[in-house]
Order: structure tokens, then sequence, then C-alpha cells
């Protein structure tokens, strides 16, 4: 028995203690660490063994033990990172920049050249299979949720934030790995929910110290930029500082910050995104996606005022802290241009064309926490609170205009929009964990429950004209006010239990109670221009109660190469709804559902992984969806909810396989993924072609009508191949990827099925220079080939190609000079009339390094020196094709002053102790 501790003595839990046979590294008996670090091996043996200590973030430990048989072995062991360099710039050993440990990809930092002032978002896209693509860090074609310092905690679920504010300088290791759930890290037992984490291993002598920059600039056009972020490392306390503002687009915040600005443009419905241009926006279904609003620039110009702080460390002995707190002030001005084009089941096509402008002011705190108390060695608790604030005001100008195909005109709109939306949300888990002593053997209670509360006020005035079969026109004043309070609450009940050494069987309990009431009552200007008059067909209260009960059972088995998952839920799910006004309904929807579930894990050597997921899982329409009331804030494109939608069930296949040849430093991992949906909740248009009135509502001629509805046949198929090599004679990292994508999605269009297909093949090519730190470029380049296909218009199939290509350059001649470049190439063909373009986008800058260390840089800048930015995307739904133009940010010039902050505490180097050999099938 013994306690395993880190470097600072702080108890070290999950770490796996084995004993080993001196001779052949065999294990002869292993454990794992409690929260307290404490260990126990049982073994009644006598002689001379190695005791190992491993875990994924250090550099394992071997001591040479002697038992004794009649005495109890106590050992304490300490984990210190790796240290292969030493003080006198001595190397000892060279180093692999690859290496694989089961899931586990490991690169050595050193072996990636890049610039002194780069962070580690820039170093780590130079390692094979990591890709940054539009603002989004992918490993091997999958997103990273997590990034981890040392093992822990860093900005939280905020991947991107955590990359842009550490330094390149101060990376040792990249780890990349899917990190278990807090379920699985307790009872050892893989429970399939894992996220895609990359774990920065920091070096000796720079995980100790404070570390940053700050920054501020002015340019052309009363441009400025200010900022920076502060770190301090202080063993196992870690506080990080982030700030900035500017009115150049430069936003550093997570999803998280900018929920108010979701769903604020009513008259434009989402799709599959099909492309994007420079600064573009992807589309999304619903158009709610939240990968348009990640850190990446975003459409208009936009002026930024955020700060935000995290800390990790210890509140107390047992208590470990991880919290952080962000706030975010921007504005946004936007100014856009759309083509649409709708399949009809006549011969001639409708085209749709709307123009806006607006301006969106968003200010947003973001409070989050976890507490995780380790009481003793068999209970803990982990108590993880979060709380939100928003406001979001807005003023939106415009117009839009019908066609038919031989371009008669058939109705056009012009409005202004005010709103002002506040909106809370509260959310907070509770979780009980207890370990028996039987190993393996557990039993957990999580409690969580998630409160929102928003309510708006809106003003719409608007100008309507309709041209067939006579002209009429209409011009209303309205002003809208909603509430909506949701209460959720679901616990969660697991059992582990073992059977044998290889199985164990688990047993869950999960209901839930969702509440969601809400309310909008829209009223009309009188005669003296108050809002007096309630529109009924506008205006709706409605209260949606949902309550689940589900349990299930899982049986799992482990051997030497093979594990696998199988089980399934049993759920049972009552809908019911009020309505309240402006007349009284209900209605009680029960749901039961059998879902299946099972995962197999092949590890066929070290670096060889195949997996295998089969999900299946129930999806309950919104309340929004489900709420037959009108929004009319586009007069031309009016929606409305549908009582009668039921909850769909989807069922999803994924398949992964990685592997990696150490020697060479390749890596190559493949994808695959399946899945099908009934009871699709799809889109339900009815475009007027004549004056009618659809349940209530009056349609015009040539507007149209979006219901939700449940439609069978959605279907959706995605492969993607990445590859990542070194190229020894170019001194550079080559990474390729393929993929191939396929949805099928039904809809309804004046009552006749619409199928579309879309088909996606992509291939990308990422060239990262590895020279020195003096010479850094990265060569990318993507192709997208689009074939849209729909069942009712075989006239309206198209297929368009793009182009991205991108070019970074950083240079220093000399050790004071800096130059950099960075060149963006989009071209775009098969799009509209108008949207065929190339756009080139250039950017650079030269700077001068001095004062001490060369901490202090002034730079002069251009951004877009050709003056040609634009932002061009195209998406396609299974109800139309949209071409959409966006005018953003375009040529400014701008001096900065940058100063590094470089403070850290010297650590003695010292060499570690030479280790044995294990045979290659130990998994311990």
């Amino acid at each position: 028995m013994g306690r395993v501790t880190d470097k600072f003595n702080q108890p070290m839990g999950d770490v796996r203690v084995a004993l080993l046979n001196l001779n052949d590294s065999s294990v002869i008996v292993g454990t794992y660490s409690d929260s307290l670090g404490r260990y126990r091996l049982k073994a009644n043996l006598s002689g001379n063994y190695y005791l190992r200590a491993s875990i994924q973030t250090y550099e394992p430990v071997y001591i040479r033990v002697t038992l004794d048989s009649s005495k109890m072995l106590r050992q304490a062991i300490q984990l210190t990172q790796e240290i292969k360099i030493l003080k006198a710039g001595v190397v000892v050993g060279k180093r692999d920049p690859v290496t694989q440990k089961n899931d586990t990809l490991e690169f050595t930092s050193s072996n990636y050249k890049v610039n002194q002032d780069a962070t580690a978002e820039n170093l780590v896209t130079k390692m094979p299979g990591i890709t940054n693509e539009n603002g989004t860090i992918k490993a091997q074609g999958e997103e990273i949720k997590k990034v981890t310092v040392d093992g822990q905690e860093f900005f939280g679920d905020d991947a991107t934030a955590a990359l842009k504010n550490l330094p390149a300088e101060v990376v040792d290791k990249i780890q990349v790995y899917d990190r278990a759930s807090d379920q699985s890290q307790f009872s050892g037992v893989d429970d399939g929910n894992s996220q895609k984490t990359l774990n920065i291993v920091t070096k000796a002598g720079k995980n100790s110290g404070q570390f940053g920059k700050i920054y501020g600039g002015y340019g052309t056009d009363d441009r400025w930029a200010a900022g920076g972020n502060v770190n301090m490392f202080l063993g196992k306390h870690r506080l990080s500082f982030i700030g900035l503002s500017n009115n150049i687009n430069q936003q550093n915040f997570s999803s998280q910050d900018i929920l108010g600005t979701l769903g604020q443009n009513s008259s434009s419905s989402g799709g599959g995104m099909m492309g994007r241009g420079p600064g573009g926006g992807p589309g999304g279904r619903g158009g709610n996606d939240m990968s348009s609003f990640m850190v990446n620039q975003q459409n208009g110009v936009n002026v930024t005022n955020s700060f935000g702080f995290n800390y990790t460390g210890f509140a107390w002995k047992k208590v470990k802290l991880t919290g952080s707190y962000f706030y975010n002030n921007g504005t946004n001005n936007t100014s856009s241009f759309l083509n649409r084009t709708y399949f009809l089941t006549s011969f001639n096509n409708q085209l749709y064309t709307q123009g806006d402008t607006g301006e969106t002011k968003n200010y947003s705190h973001r409070v989050s926490m976890r507490l995780e108390y380790n009481i003793d060695s068999v209970n803990s608790i982990v108590y993880t609170p979060t709380f939100r604030y928003q406001n979001t005001r807005s003023l939106t100008l415009f117009k839009a205009l019908t066609v038919t195909q031989e371009l008669d005109s058939l109705n056009q709109s012009g409005s202004q929009t005010n709103a002002d939306n506040d909106g809370i949300n509260l959310s907070h888990s509770l979780l009980l964990r207890h370990k028996f002593k039987l190993p393996g053997q557990t039993i957990s209670l999580n409690l969580s429950q998630t409160y929102s509360n928003s309510d708006g006020l809106s003003i719409l005035s608007s100008n309507n004209s309709y041209y067939e079969p006579t002209y009429s026109s209409d011009v209303f004043n309205q002003r809208s006010s909603t509430a909506s309070k949701s209460n959720e609450f679901s616990p969660n009940l697991s059992f582990t239990q073992p059977i044998s050494k290889k199985s164990s069987f688990e047993l869950t309990y999960n209901p839930s109670w969702v509440t969601r009431n809400t309310n909008k009552y829209t009223n009309r200007q009188d005669t003296l221009g108050n809002y007096t008059i309630v529109d009924s067909l506008l205006s709706s209260a409605f209260l949606n109660v949902s309550e689940t009960q589900r349990a299930g059972f899982t049986y799992r088995f482990k051997a030497n190469k093979l594990s696998f998952n199988v089980g399934a839920n049993v759920q049972q799910t009552w809908l019911k709804g009020d309505r309240t006004y402006p007349f009284s309904s209900s209605f009680s929807k029960p749901f039961q559902n059998v879902l299946p579930n099972a995962m197999i894990t092949y590890q066929a050597s070290k670096t060889r992984n195949l997996r295998v997921f089969y999900r299946s899982r129930t999806n309950l329409p919104s309340i929004s969806q489900l709420q037959n009331v009108v929004n009319n804030s586009n007069p031309l494109i009016l929606s409305a909810g549908n009582e009668e939608l039921k909850q769909e069930l989807s069922h999803n296949v994924f398949v992964r396989y990685s592997t990696s040849n150490i020697k060479k430093g390749h890596t190559m991992f493949w994808f695959g993924n399946v899945s099908t949906t009934s009871n699709y909740i799809g889109n339900g248009n009815l475009l007027a072609q004549s004056d009618t009135v659809i349940n209530g509502i009056n349609l015009q001629k040539g507007t149209q009508l979006n219901i939700p509805v449940n439609l069978q046949g959605y279907r959706n198929f995605r492969t993607f191949i990445s590859y990542g090599m070194p190229i020894k004679k170019l001194k550079s990292t080559f990474n390729f990827n393929v993929g191939q994508s396929f949805t099928r999605s039904p809809a309804l269009i004046n009552g006749v099925l619409n199928i579309s297909n879309t088909s996606n093949s992509n291939a990308g090519v990422v060239i990262a220079s590895n020279i020195s730190e003096r010479l850094d470029f990265t060569i990318n380049y993507s192709g997208n080939y689009n074939i849209v296909e729909n069942s009712i218009r075989s006239s309206a199939n198209s297929s368009y190609l793009i182009h991205n290509f991108n070019a970074k350059l950083n240079y220093m001649p000399t050790k004071r000079i800096v130059f950099n470049t960075d060149i963006t190439n989009s071209t775009y063909s098969g799009l509209g009339s108008g949207f065929n373009q190339s756009i080139w986008l250039i950017n650079g800058g030269l700077g001068y390094k001095f004062l001490k260390d060369n901490r202090g840089e002034l730079k002069i800048s251009v951004f877009d020196a050709l003056k040609k930015n634009n932002s061009i995307s195209r998406t396609v739904t299974e109800s139309y094709i949209e071409d959409k133009t966006t005018q953003i940010l375009t040529r400014f010039y701008m001096l900065t002053f940058t100063y590094s902050i470089r403070n850290f505490k010297s650590t003695k180097a010292v060499k570690p102790e030479a280790k044995p050999e294990a045979k290659s099938g130990d998994k311990s």
C-alpha cells in the first residue's frame, strides 16, 4: 500500500499502479489509486519486483522493490513530467515526433517549429491529423470538444479560448484522446460517452510563473484593437485573464455567449450548409446552427468588448475547484442580399429575393463552476453550476420580392423591426458517487436541473403589396410581447456490478420532468396609434409538459484486445399540451420505445484501434414547433407550429479506425457514419398559387406558409479519411483528407412529397512548415463538389463547386524584423448569376521587435489589401436553394504595439531513470 502524489505533493487519483516481473516486465497484479492518491496491492509474494505507476499525462515511474510475504509493502510514489532537455541545452535521447498508446496520440512539440509569438493553436495545427477548419480545431476529422492543461480543466468547455490564450513556448507535448465521462472514470467501465479531448503537457520550468501578452493598436477609418491575456501558474493554482476591445471583427468568446442572437432573423430559415465564403457563416437545420456563431470571423462589421477569467486549483485539501466568468458586449452591423429558388410542382419556379440591413447589440454574462469534493477513498461529490444572462437589442430594415420564372411580380414587402430580448439560464448538477469494497461495484446518483426565463418585446411596421390576381396592399403596425419559462429536472441513478474479471453490467434509471410555459400577445395599432387591438391569430398562451421514465441495462465485456458493450433502454414518454388563449385546447400523447445501443472496440496493437458504435435516441418537438401561432415577421413567408407533431426516432452507426507508424511519424484515421430518422420533423411548405385561406390564415398569391410536419425517409451518410505525415525533404508536415457525404431529406410542398438528395465530395491538403522558428508557413487547399437533386422538379437540380485556398507566412529575416502575410482565395462556380466569383483576400504586416528579450513589438499591418473581401454562401434545404452575399469588413491599415509577458520560475532539470520495456500485451 502507499500514496501517489505529483511533484507538488498533491494526491493523484486514477493512477494505474502495477507490480511487474523483474525479468520480462509482465504484470502480476495491478490496481488504481483512489481520489486521495492511496493504493493497495494484494499479493502474497517474496522477492524483487518492479513497481510501476502510470497515468496519461505523466511519464511512468518504475521503482525496484523487495517484497516479503510476512510484511506489507509500503511505498510512496511521486510522479513528475518527462524531462528530456537539460539546462546546458544537452538533449538526452531523441524524442519521437508521434507516439500512440492505445487510443491516445501523443505529439512532441519540440519536433514542430513555430515562431516565438505563436499560440498553442498555431502549434497543434502543424501536427499530423490536426486541422483548423473555419476556426474549429479538429483531430482526425472530429471536433476537439475540450482542452486540458496537464490533465486539468482550462477555460471549461471553451476549447478555442484555451488554445488561443496559451503560448506555444510552454507546451512540451500534445495528447489527443477520447476523454471518458465522469461516470466511466469513476466506475472504470467505458460507457461510450466520451469527448474528443486535447491535453497540453507543459514544459518543466514553463508551468510555474506568469506569461501572456498585451496589445493595442489604431488604424485608418477609425479602426482600433486592444486586449491581451495573462496566465498565472503557481503549482496547484492556475489563474488566467483574457480581454479584448475592437471594431475589426476579432471575437474570442464561446458560442454560449451569443445564444441571444439565434433566431433573430426569422425571415430566413436554414438548411444544410454546402459552402461558405471568407467570413461567411454556414447554414444549419432550422436556422439555429451554433457553428455559425463560433470564434471565427462573423458576417458584417463587429464591435466587441469582452473580458473573462478562469481558475483551476484546490479550494481546500480535498476540494478541487474550476471556475470561469465571461462578459461580452458586441455590436453587429450587417448588410446582405439573397436569392432563393423554390421547388414547385407546377412548371414554373418561384423566385424570391431579399435584402436587409440591421444592427444587433448583445450583452451577456456567463459563469460556470465545477466543485469536486473527495470525502474519502470511496465517496465523492461533484457539483457543477452554470449561470447565463443575455440581453439582445436589434433593428432590422427589410425588403423582399417574389416573382415567377418569367419575372412577373407576385408580391413585395418592406418592413422595420425593433426587438429587445432578455433571458437567463441557470443549470446545476449534483453527482454523488460511492465505491463498494468489491472492485468495480459502484453506485452513483446525478441530480440535474435547468431553469430558463426569457421575455421579449418587438415592434414591426410593414408595407406590403400583392400583384396577382388583382393588385392589393396592406399596412400594419404591431407590437408583440413574449414570455417563456422552462424547468427541467432529470435525476440519473447508476449501479455497476462486476460479474467476472472480464465482464460486468450496469443498471440505470433516468426519469425526467420538463415544464415549458410560453406566451405571445400581439397587438395592432388603433386609429389613435395605440397598441390596443389584440390579434388573436398572432397570439397564444401555451403550456407544454413532458414526462419520461427510462430504465436501462448494459452488459460489458473486456479482454486483452476486444471489448464490447450491449444494452437497451426502455422508455415511456408522455407529451402534454394545453392552450389557454385565444381558445382552449389540449392534447396528450404517449410514446413507448425500446432503444438499443452497442459498442465494440478492437485494439489490434498499441498503434491500431477500431471502434464501432450504435445508438438510438428520440427527439421531442420543441414548444415553438408545437405552438400553433403565426409568426409574420416576414409577411411574405409566414410560419406556424403544429400540435399534431410526434417525436423523432433516430438510429446511428459510427465506425472509427486509427493507426500510426511511430518510426515514420505517419497517422491515418477513418470514420464512417450512417443515420436514419423516422417521424422526421421536416418542412411543410404551402406556396399559394392563388388567394386562399388555410387554418384561418389569409394567404395572398405568391406568399407562403411553413408548418413543421412528420415525414418518413430521412437518411444521412458520411465518410472521412485523413492521413498525416512529415515530408523530410521540405521539412514540413503534410495532412491530406478526403470525404463523401449524402443526405436524403423529405419535405411537403403544396401537399406533394419532395425528396431532396444532396451529396458532397470533398478533399483537402495542408502543408505546414517545420523548417525553423524564423520561417513558418502553412498552405491549405480544400475543394467541395456538390450535387442537389429533387424528386418533384428535375429541372431544379443543380451542381456547384467551391475552391478554398489559403497561404500563411511568418518570416524573421533578422532577430528583430518580422514579416507576415495571409492570402486567401475562394472560387465559386455553378451558383446563381452574380454569385460565381473568385474572391482574393490579402492581409500582411511588418513588425519590429525591441526591449529586453524582444518582448516589445511595433507592427504596421493591412487587412484586405485588394479591397475585395466579401461573403458568399449556398444553403440547400428540402424546399429551396439559396445563394447569399454579405458585405463585410474591407481594407484598413493599423499600427499595433504588443508586449509579451514571460516570467517563469526556473526548475532544475533531472534526467529520468531508465525504465524497462513492457510486453506489448500489457494493457495496464
